[in-house]
């Protein structure tokens, strides 16, 4: 058997207690969605640094995260507010959004 040790971790300071939903690879960086409603890109190669950019709410709830196009530079966020975020990595900006369903209801957008 072979044990593995960590060497490197990241971790969301504020808000506390904050835990991160679901994480996808994205060019050079990692895309994660977090409690706190917001979007952060973060270095793999600097886990215990400061995210490279961070996104603030991002939806009201968001539940998904999916890496969109063949060079992962765009994710898609979706949330309990029934929107679907659209978000270019590269520019660090959301480039589209929609309404796909009703914010407040039971709807949960997965893709």
């Amino acid at each position: 058997m072979c044990t593995l040790e960590s060497n490197a971790a990241f971790k969301i300071e504020q808000p506390p207690e904050t835990y991160i939903y679901h994480l996808e690879i994205v060019a050079d960086a990692v895309a994660a969605i977090s409690s706190d409603n917001c979007l952060r890109l973060i270095d793999p190669l600097l886990l215990n640094g400061p995210p490279l950019h961070v996104v603030q709410d991002i939806h009201a709830g968001v539940t998904c995260l999916k890496s969109w196009d063949d060079q992962n530079a765009i994710v898609c966020t979706a949330g309990r507010d029934g929107k679907v975020n659209i978000f270019d990595c590269r520019a660090k900006t959301k480039v589209a959004g929609m309404t796909v369903g009703r914010a407040g209801s039971d709807f949960i957008f997965c893709f």
